[in-house]
């Protein structure tokens, strides 16, 4: 777990536009406030394009069945997207709001105008630098040595079954052994389709 130093980051201090900006590391609190914002915006969007929509058809539903006019309004609304928070961020409005309530954090004056007319034209920069302010839990050695030996399980798994598909079988044994340690190290059985112990069959109750 983080401990409460990584926690309380402190800012992370950048230029742009030969301005000294400091932002906040994003807290749920800025999260909450991003996320009502940018959901609020798309429910308007979503409100006028569909409007736009039920204008477009109307002269298509006029001397329609009210059942069948009712069921095409009904199709029009469910086709509606729903609010994504995370394709809300990766924006360029999003990410610039984002960003401006980052640095508000720090700066009660920095407005969304401001932030962008001092974020450079580049696209790669400004996610890097959301990346950077997104805490990432640190993760312990045990922790990256079990993620390590999964991976290494899943290409081996990944190998045996391109290897059995492909018709190269006399790989496989090798491939096979290879596999019982990684699963030792997470205490599991070797499944039988990677040549592991088949699981006996369950025997009928006794009458």
């Amino acid at each position: 777990m983080r401990d409460v130093a990584e926690a309380f980051a402190e800012p992370v201090v950048k230029t742009l536009g030969g301005v000294e900006v400091k932002f906040h590391p994003l807290t749920f609190g800025i999260l909450s406030q991003f996320e009502a914002n940018a959901e609020r915006e798309f429910t308007k969007a979503q409100q006028a394009e569909t409007t736009r929509r039920l204008g477009e058809i109307a002269k298509y539903t006029e001397g329609m069945a009210p059942y069948d006019r009712g069921r095409l309004m009904l199709q029009l609304y469910d086709a509606a997207p729903e609010f994504n928070l995370v394709a809300a961020m990766g924006t360029i409005k999003g990410s610039l709001q984002l960003l401006a309530l980052a640095a508000k954090a720090c700066d009660p004056a920095m407005t969304e105008e401001q932030m962008g007319k001092l974020l450079p034209f580049d696209q790669r920069l400004v996610e890097s630098l959301v990346n950077e302010l997104t805490p990432v839990a640190t993760e312990s050695a045990e922790e990256v040595r079990q993620e390590m030996v999964m991976q290494a399980r899943r290409r081996l798994e990944s190998a045996i079954d391109n290897a059995e598909t492909g018709g190269h079988k006399a790989t496989l044994e090798g491939v096979r052994s290879a596999l019982e340690p990684l699963y030792e190290v997470t205490g599991e059985t070797v499944p039988a389709k990677y040549g592991g112990p088949a699981v006996p069959p369950v025997e009928p109750a006794s009458a």
